[in-house]
């Protein structure tokens, strides 16, 4: 199921959803922490002893700006919070899209959240119609009469300026660290948070945003068939123990012939405010499956789901024809390689084990201007030597992970098969490294992804000899420009019968109709080695003339006197 390739990106975008809530929450926090701060700064300004109605009414005005500036302020960090949420669907869906088949397809199908923010922020969304600057302003309000009580309160106790100042400073405080004292002078502020309806306000419109995008890329997809609730990790020890069940174990248990929890994508209810539940797409083909209905309906092939999808949701790609697009540049190498969405280059070589003296042997290359981090790139490349040599598994296996463009490790490590790794593709601009077991350079699907991907910035492969390759945006790169030269390059490659599998042959044999595989099987040992050879060559010069549309190659041989053994 595709479902099992998107959940991964589905769950990293929740996450990041979730930090974004808690750096609005954050936000939230310093701007009522600045607002008392420059009201107590206010107060302590006023003439000694007990305050009187006369300075309170002075000190009002200076309320009523600074609640002005408050509300203002909380617009800025909600629209902000909003649009960061109401992206990471659209990005997740989006690198799914492109895990079937690249950046074409991502092109092709990823569609602009048009008008998802508008009904929460005019208050379409809601059933009393209320906007978002209604609600902030309502919020705001709601702390110029906190604050005014606790002025008014200060002056029926004969408080002095000063002891406002302290008062005010403890309302900002969580309630469980005032003074104890403090709730019984303010008995109807005892047990409120200053910005409790703030951050309810930012939570609830935030988790809004994204679930309303999420809603969209899911119907939107014309593989999606279900949405799945799925109840939070929480839910029994928050809601259910307390409290009993609630609508969302109602959703759950709901099945209308889709599955237990599923719901037609535009049919899923709303969650609740506050609610931690998650809502995820339901894609039950696979891949492959997909990869290949694609490619035979952008070359003309009748499709009933995808002729359908056209009509409703062609014209508003800002990108172009969808078509268009799956047909344009590198559009013939994706139809080719459609099925799979992970092109594997066919190796005819020794995988090697990884040694100790293999990972003291990775060179020190000039990836970087800077030589500490060409030193700390080395230190990289070890590192993932020394995960494939603990891990105990078969030579051949393949490791991956990325890191931030200040060399910090992003996640974990991803283990894939012999010859085959998936590579995580972060929302931030970063490198990628894996392991080739043969010690050999970068394969064409390598470099067919890096030129793909807009986030990436190299691909390294750290041969289990000790080897490195690495294929790295230098400048400002011309993608298609790359892709078309890499499908004008790459005229000698032969692709098998099912599209996951490829290798260089002559053109003798691509004339002939013999398929990958079956080319290879074809050889003898002399045609065989000379077809390995030929392969390896072609990639280089490939990666070589990378420099032309913007990319840099660098390239380090084991640091051995006498090679290597298994």
């Amino acid at each position: 199921m595709a479902s099992e390739d998107y959940l991964p990106l589905f769950r990293r975008a929740r996450a990041d959803h979730l930090r974004n809530i808690q750096n609005v929450s954050a936000e939230i926090v310093a701007l009522y922490r600045r607002a008392i701060a420059d009201l107590v700064k206010k107060a302590l300004n006023a003439h000694k002893g007990s305050l009187t109605e006369r300075w309170a009414a002075e000190y009002a005005l200076s309320l009523d700006r600074r609640v002005k500036e408050l509300e203002a302020g909380l617009y800025d960090v909600l629209m902000q919070g909003l649009k960061r949420s109401a992206e990471l669907p659209t990005i997740a869906m989006g690198d799914w899209w492109e895990a079937v088949g690249g950046q074409s397809f991502r092109d092709a199908f990823t569609l602009p959240p048009d008008n998802v923010l508008t009904g929460l922020i005019s208050g379409g969304f809601y059933r009393d119609n209320k906007g978002l600057s209604e609600r902030i302003w309502g919020v705001s309000k709601g702390f110029e009469k906190d604050v005014g009580y606790i002025i008014d309160r200060g002056i029926a106790e004969k408080k002095s300026a000063v002891e406002l100042a302290r008062d005010l400073e403890q309302y900002v405080q969580a309630p469980a660290q005032r003074d104890f004292d403090w709730g019984k002078v303010y008995p109807n502020l005892s047990g409120k948070k200053v910005d409790f309806n703030a951050q309810r306000l930012a939570r609830t419109a935030i988790n809004h945003a994204y679930f309303l995008d999420n809603v969209r890329v899911c119907t939107e997809n014309p593989f999606v068939t279900a949405m799945h609730w799925d109840l939070s990790n929480a839910h029994e020890e928050r809601q259910v123990i307390p409290f009993g069940p609630d609508e969302c174990d109602e959703y759950a248990e709901h099945d209308e012939g889709l599955g237990l929890g599923n719901f037609k994508p535009e049919e899923i209810p709303v969650p609740h405010p506050q609610c931690l539940c998650a809502q995820w797409a339901v894609i039950p083909d696979s891949l492959e499956d997909i990869g290949a209905r694609i490619g035979a309906w952008a070359s003309g092939e009748p499709d009933a789901v995808l002729d359908e999808w056209y009509d409703k949701y062609g014209n508003r790609n800002p990108n172009g024809d969808p078509r268009e697009i799956l047909r344009g540049n590198g559009g013939e190498l994706l139809q080719n390689a459609a099925g799979s969405g992970r092109i594997k280059m066919e190796r005819v070589a020794v995988n090697h084990s990884v040694t100790d003296q293999s990972i003291q042997a990775v060179p020190l290359v000039n990836v970087f201007d800077d030589e500490d981090k060409n030193i700390q790139f080395r230190e990289i490349c070890q590192d993932l030597l020394k995960i494939v040599k603990a891990s105990g598994t078969e030579p051949g296996t393949e490791f991956s992970f990325v890191y931030n463009l200040a060399l910090e490790r992003i996640g974990g490590y991803v283990q894939g098969d012999i010859g085959r790794v998936s590579i995580e593709n972060p929302n931030v601009f970063h490198h990628a490294f894996h392991n080739h077991g043969t010690g050999e350079t970068l394969g064409f699907s390598d470099i067919y992804n890096l030129t793909n991907r807009q986030r990436q910035m190299s691909i390294t492969a750290v041969g289990n000899t000790g080897s490195v390759y690495c294929l790295m945006k230098d400048k400002t790169v011309k993608r298609n420009e790359y892709l078309t030269y890499l499908l004008n390059a790459s005229q000698e490659v032969i692709y098998s019968a099912n599209g996951t599998d490829f290798t260089l042959a002559s053109l003798d044999q691509i004339k002939s109709g013999k398929s990958g595989r079956d080319a290879i099987d074809g050889l003898d040992e002399q045609q065989t080695d000379a077809l390995h050879a030929a392969m390896l060559s072609s990639i280089e010069k490939i990666m070589k003339d990378g420099e032309k549309f913007g990319f840099k190659y660098i390239s380090g041989t084991p640091r051995l006197a006498n090679g290597l053994a298994d």
